[in-house]
């Protein structure tokens, strides 16, 4: 369908867990989706039994190979790490759809639960297009926090933008609509956006953080762009372990009360973060 073609640009190489450095291989979790495909998603548990899960939901293109610079930190740093398979990305069959990427996140974090991980000691962090996949699972997990980098308020909105030949009123077949949902999230939420994205407005992320629940944090990075443009060269390495250091920080604490302390460098407000609350 041409209209997916301008929406999706995966890359269909199959996963391997040498790009993380990992000396086992990442357990895979195999998710039946309703049209009879099965798509793979991938997990390493945590070193400690009370470090956060983070659930990974990546964009709309390329693969988890290109994110591995963002995911091995976690990895190092003993989080548990699911990283949720699209259908068409990373080795597995089929073509993304919204329907097929949502019941394989799902089917991920099911998984997880039904292994006996508490829905409360997950975090689900997305990127772009996956943002929208952390916002669904969000108001059907009680999870503890989510972390949304450059977030649409919908994937409709977003293909105006880029194409805006389109014409307005185009049916939309993969909406991916988060403006309409996030007010359902109830767990701690984050919001990162640059002030200069030109893939994804700023002004949707702050339409997001302005419709959330508390407790909610956003950090709005002046003139950054989409993707590798939201970080400065030195702090884009830990993009995604300070994501989830501040959420271990702020929000989560294990059974025994006391807040688990990540070691994990966060990008200071200095390098031009401005934290931002409601």
């Amino acid at each position: 369908m041409f209209q997916r073609a301008l929406e999706y640009f995966p890359d269909a190489r199959q996963f391997r867990s040498t790009e993380f450095g990992m000396a086992h291989p990442f357990e895979v979790i195999p998710v039946d989706l309703e049209n009879g495909l099965t798509v793979n998603s991938w997990y390493v548990p945590p070193k400690t039994a009370h470090m956060p899960i983070i659930v990974f939901a990546h964009g709309n293109s390329g693969n988890f190979a290109l994110r591995a610079f963002r995911i091995k930190p976690l990895l190092e740093a003993g989080y548990g790490v699911a990283l949720v398979g699209y259908p068409g990305y990373d080795g597995n069959l089929g073509e993304p759809t919204e329907g097929g990427i949502m019941q394989s996140a799902r089917g991920t974090i099911g998984h997880l639960v039904k292994v006996g991980i508490p829905a409360g000691r997950i975090v689900i962090h997305g990127e772009s297009l996956g943002t929208t996949v952390a916002v669904r699972m969000a108001t059907e997990f009680p999870v503890a926090g989510v972390s949304l980098e450059a977030p649409p308020a919908s994937m409709a909105d977003v293909l105006l933008v880029s194409y805006p030949f389109l014409p307005s009123r185009w049916p939309i077949y993969d909406k991916f609509d988060s403006l309409s949902r996030i007010k359902q999230i109830h767990a701690s939420l984050l919001i990162i956006h640059g002030t200069g994205d030109t893939v994804v407005p700023f002004e949707q992320g702050k339409a997001l953080f302005a419709a959330a629940n508390e407790p909610k944090e956003a950090l709005f990075i002046p003139g950054a762009n989409h993707g590798y443009g939201l970080y400065t060269e030195e702090a884009k390495e830990n993009c995604c372990s300070s994501t989830a250091a501040l959420f271990t920080r702020s929000w989560l604490a294990p059974s025994s009360g006391h807040a688990h302390q990540a070691r994990l460098r966060l990008p200071s407000a200095s390098r031009g973060l401005l934290p931002a609350r409601s």
